[in-house]
C-alpha cells in the first residue's frame, strides 16, 4: 500500500519550521546583546516556600550550586516563574539567570503553551494593539495567528508555542491622565 502525501502541508511544514527558526535566530541574537546575566541565591528556611525576584524578565536560569542537604528538583522543591525564582521543602541553591532588562517600547511578558495546551497570559493595565515575538524558547514554532497572538488585554499561545513577547499598547489611564493635564493647562 502506498501513502500519498499531501505536498502542500508538507510545503507549508517546512516554511513554518524555516521562519521559525530564522525567527529564533535573530530574536535571540537580539537580546543575547543586552540581557543581564546574574547570581541568584535562594534559600527555603524551616522547609517553607520562599521566592527570590531577579529584577526582570527571566529569560533563561539554571540551578549552579546546590547548598542544602535536601535534594532541589525542578518543579518540586524549586521552580521558576516570569520574573523570579521559588525554593520550598529545604532547598537552598545559586542560580545563573539570564534577565531581559525593563525595556522602554512596550513591556515584556513570558507566555508558554505547555502540553500543547491553550494559555492566556494577561497584560496588566494595557490595552494591547501589538505583540512581537523577541525570543522563542520552544522547539514547537511560534506562528502569529496560529501559535501565538493577542487579545486587547492578553496575549494566547498554543500548539507548544513558549516565548518571551514584547507587548505594545496604551495604558487605559493615558487618555483620562492627557485629558486631566489639558484642563489643568487651561
Amino acid at each position: 500500500m502506498i501513502k500519498c502525501l499531501n505536498v502542500q502541508s508538507i510545503f507549508w511544514s517546512v516554511v513554518f519550521s524555516a521562519a521559525s527558526l530564522l525567527t529564533s535566530i535573530s530574536a535571540h541574537a537580539q537580546i543575547d546583546h543586552i540581557s543581564q546575566e546574574k547570581k541568584i541565591t535562594c534559600a527555603s528556611n524551616q522547609y517553607r516556600r520562599s521566592t527570590c525576584d531577579v529584577g526582570g524578565i527571566i529569560l533563561q536560569a539554571q540551578l549552579i550550586q546546590q547548598h542544602s542537604r535536601t535534594e532541589c528538583i525542578e518543579g518540586v522543591s524549586f521552580g521558576i516563574d516570569q520574573t523570579s525564582i521559588w525554593v520550598d521543602k529545604g532547598c537552598r541553591a545559586t542560580f545563573i539567570v539570564d534577565v531581559a532588562p525593563d525595556l522602554d517600547e512596550g513591556k515584556t511578558v513570558a507566555c508558554a503553551s505547555i502540553g500543547n495546551r491553550p494559555k492566556s497570559c494577561a497584560v496588566a493595565r494595557m490595552f494591547i494593539s501589538g505583540v512581537e515575538l523577541i525570543r522563542q524558547d520552544s522547539r514547537a514554532a511560534c506562528i502569529e495567528d496560529y501559535s501565538f497572538g493577542f487579545t486587547d488585554k492578553a496575549i494566547w499561545v498554543k500548539h507548544g508555542c513558549r516565548g518571551l513577547f514584547r507587548v505594545y499598547g496604551m495604558s487605559p489611564f493615558s487618555s483620562l491622565e492627557d485629558a486631566s493635564s489639558e484642563q489643568g493647562a487651561e
